[in-house]
């Protein structure tokens, strides 16, 4: 049994995606389409499972301890012996199934707040206090910087501080997070807020768009609406994905604003809906039996990502920032969150900070500019990536610290985002071809990880406590095995640029100055995959500014229009 098709009408625009790009655009009246569900009251997320390649060769990528495989027998393996027969899927990535997209699910970690609507907070500083361990351990962190000025930084406030010299001169930092009260803050609140305030503003949960439609009568072709299906978790990177849905399929439906479409689905699933829709690579595009509409071969191309490495020790002790800390609410009983539910004094302790406090910032021998181009952050975790279970990996272990070391500002352009298959609820195949696959420049790219792990070691040696290296491990002591270390094991989880704003005489620019798609009316992309180059440490407020930015261009030309 087949259900009904639908549609949805008398709005002024359509949002896809409401996340970090997509929410701050919904002004006049607008509705907004989110393909996953609404988890914000929810203590966990689910979250979507892409699954990525750094390396396009088999061997190489095997090289990564976190490449995920599927048994013979059914299974998951992630390691670096899979059974005989086994299938590799590759790098897990998390992204957010959910309304308000990977801000749902993210580290928190942000910028400045942002014109009253987006609070942060620093962790309160007795939560470090009260763990000398913890304590000396960032206290290593201000001497390897070798400046004894830097305790100043680290106890004046977060790395947003409006000092001269923040972006070219090392220093240690609070690390902000969005929170209000200890609570997560991010689009979701403020959209939620607007539409409780009686503005036009709808919001549609469990529609997963599968095509932009247009009409082709006039040139350029106009955006005219999207279809969609509707139905619970029916994407295929859902972990739930098509086992409780009624309707095999979801149930088909269309959206028809007066005004525009705008593409808010992130760096995979906006360049996945303009090739399903016709816009893309004109060649590949009729590989799949797509007619084109717009040849734009830079629709998928320039994916970019931070690379990430680490430096794991154990201690002899626990850290007491954990103590407490059971990380399995509400399955069991978690004297943290109940903690965190019943605040002591203002202060909601650890479930309050993303565990992460403190970063250094570092200006290696190869940064451009003269900014600081390494960024590393310290908490009492075992983060090392992503895969399946990896969260309890993380927590599992109380003696745990991590030193994480994220490059800002990589040379790498050479990832891609391409069709698996026309079928719009199948991911598609994202390859970043890391280091020497990639873009030139490389080898400056390695050079400063390899002075972020040193920095990394600098600051343990120089704390107090004895510890045991446990990665990259004391055996990986020269440049070459911290290089093939870097190489093996790095990893990224801020993917942008993969439909790049560009000039007019740039062949493989997909969007012009205002976020408008080439060759088309109607149609526009706004959220990371809309930028040229990966911005930031941590783009989540390089992507609100770009929303704010594109939601002002569409109001003048909106009051012109009228």
């Amino acid at each position: 049994m087949l259900a009904t098709a639908f549609s949805l009408a008398d709005y002024e625009f359509i949002v896809i995606g409401p996340g970090a790009g997509g929410s701050p655009l919904a002004g006049h009246k607008t509705l907004l389409l989110e393909s996953g569900d609404d988890q914000g009251d929810n203590t966990n997320y689910n979250f979507w499972n892409f699954y990525v390649r750094h390396y396009s060769d088999d061997n190489r990528q095997a090289r990564d301890y976190k490449t995920v495989y599927s048994t013979p027998t059914g299974e998951t393996y992630v390691g670096l012996r899979p059974p005989p027969g086994s299938t590799m899927k590759g790098i897990l990535y998390p992204r957010g199934g959910t309304f308000d997209g990977s801000a749902a699910h993210n580290a928190l970690t942000s910028i400045y707040s942002y014109c009253g609507w987006l609070s942060t907070q620093t962790s309160s500083s007795e939560v470090v206090l009260d763990d000398p361990q913890l304590l000396g351990l960032f206290l290593g962190g201000v001497g390897a910087l070798g400046k004894p000025a830097n305790l100043l930084t680290l106890l004046a406030g977060d790395i947003n501080t409006e000092l001269p010299k923040r972006d070219t001169e090392p220093a240690a930092y609070q690390i902000p997070v969005q929170t209000d009260d200890g609570r997560r803050r991010s689009p979701r609140e403020r959209v939620l807020t607007v539409r409780a305030a009686g503005h036009p503003l709808a919001i549609r949960t469990n529609c997963h768009v599968t095509k932009v439609l247009f009409d082709r009568s006039v040139f350029p072709p106009r955006a005219t609406g999207v279809s969609f299906l509707e139905g619970k978790h029916l994407y295929s990177a859902s972990p739930l994905a098509r086992q409780d849905n009624f309707f095999l399929g979801g149930i088909p439906g269309t959206a028809i604003p007066s005004r525009e479409v705008i593409i808010a689905g992130g760096v995979s699933n906006s360049p996945q809906l303009l090739h399903l829709s016709g816009i893309g690579p004109a060649e590949n595009l009729r590989q799949w039996g797509i007619e084109p509409l717009v040849n734009l071969p830079g629709v998928g191309t320039n994916l970019q990502d931070h690379y990430e490495i680490v430096v794991i020790s154990r201690f002899p002790n626990k850290s007491s920032f954990l103590h407490g800390c059971t990380f399995s609410y509400p399955e069991g009983p978690d004297p943290c969150y109940q903690r965190w539910q019943i605040p002591i004094h203002g202060h909601r302790a650890t479930y309050a900070t993303a565990g992460f406090p403190v970063g250094l910032l570092y200006k290696s021998t190869v940064t451009t500019n003269n900014t600081c181009d390494v960024l590393l952050f310290g908490g009492p975790t075992g983060y090392r990536g992503f895969w399946p279970g990896f969260s309890v990996n993380i927590t599992s272990d109380h003696r745990i610290f991590v030193w994480a070391v994220l490059e800002a500002h990589p040379r790498n352009r050479a990832g891609t985002v391409s069709l698996k298959s026309t079928d719009s609820l199948e991911t598609p195949d994202i390859e970043f071809n890391y280091y020497d696959t990639g873009s030139p420049g490389y080898e400056e790219d390695l050079q400063a990880q390899v002075e972020g792990i040193l920095l990394a070691r600098n600051a343990l040696e120089k704390q107090p406590t004895p510890f045991k290296e446990i990665l990259p491990g004391p055996e990986v002591a020269t440049r070459e095995y911290i290089i093939r270390y870097a190489q093996d094991t790095a990893w990224g989880h801020h993917g942008c640029c993969t439909c790049p704003i560009g000039a007019d005489d740039d062949p493989m620019a997909v969007l012009d100055s205002k976020f408008r798609v080439r060759g088309v009316t109607g149609l526009r992309v706004v959220e990371g995959s809309a930028f040229s180059w990966l911005p930031s440490s941590f783009p989540v407020l390089a992507t609100y500014m770009i929303a704010e930015k594109a939601a002002a261009e569409i109001l003048s030309e909106t009051k012109e229009e009228l």
